[in-house]
C-alpha cells in the first residue's frame, strides 16, 4: 500500500509519465480511454510481464521514471533472489 491506497491491479506513476508512455497528453484523451489506460511492465532480465491500469499519483518521493506496484505485482515480476530489478514500461492493449 502507498499512502493508505489499495494499489493491487494498478501501477502508480508520476503525473508526467502519461505522455511518455502513451504518446499523447491525458487531457486530450476521451474520458472512456482515460479509464482504460493499461501499461505493460516487463522484467528486463526474466522477460516476465504483467498488465496494470495506469494511474497518475502525487506521492511524496515519487519521481519521474519510477512506478509504485503492489507487493503481489512485484512478486509476479521478480525472481525470488533478485534485489535490484530493471523494468520496462510500455503501452498495453
Amino acid at each position: 500500500m502507498a499512502n493508505g491506497l489499495d494499489i493491487d491491479g494498478l501501477a502508480l506513476f508520476h503525473s508526467s509519465a502519461y505522455e511518455k508512455i502513451f504518446g499523447t497528453k491525458k487531457k486530450t484523451q476521451k474520458q472512456s480511454k482515460q479509464r482504460l489506460s493499461v501499461v505493460k511492465i516487463t522484467n528486463k532480465e526474466s522477460h516476465r510481464s504483467i498488465y496494470r491500469a495506469y494511474r497518475g499519483a502525487s506521492i511524496t518521493g515519487l519521481k519521474e521514471g519510477m512506478v509504485v506496484l503492489s507487493p503481489i505485482s512485484l512478486q509476479e515480476l521478480s525472481s525470488p533472489n533478485s534485489l535490484d530489478v530493471k523494468f520496462s514500461v510500455t503501452k498495453g492493449c
